[in-house]
């Protein structure tokens, strides 16, 4: 009988932080390649090898943002994402514990 509240809390609150990683990660890959769409409009000769090999474009915005803004908005957002994602999880054992 407990199973079901511990799991609807527990999955609840790691849905959310997967939610807000996916969100904070959307968000970077827009602000990445506004940033390309700018370089390339801009007329820039030589580019890096982004053009020629694209590569992962989640990693190359990712790195691109962490590089650009080290304390941005966006890495708190996908860092407490990972927090709520894993405490979840630990919610779930923690109210299985103490119920079972």
């Amino acid at each position: 009988m407990t199973y079901w509240p511990t799991a609807i809390v527990g999955l609840s609150i790691t849905s959310t932080g997967i939610i807000m990683g996916q969100v904070a990660i959307a968000q970077m890959m827009d602000a990445y390649q506004a940033r390309q769409s700018e370089r390339s409009e801009a007329g820039e000769m030589f580019m890096t090898g982004e053009v020629a090999n694209p590569g992962n474009l989640r990693v190359n915005a990712g790195n691109w943002y962490r590089q650009t803004h080290p304390k941005g908005p966006l890495l708190k957002k996908l860092r407490c994402g990972r927090v709520l994602s894993v405490s979840g999880v630990l919610v779930i054992f923690a109210l299985l514990a103490i119920y079972s």
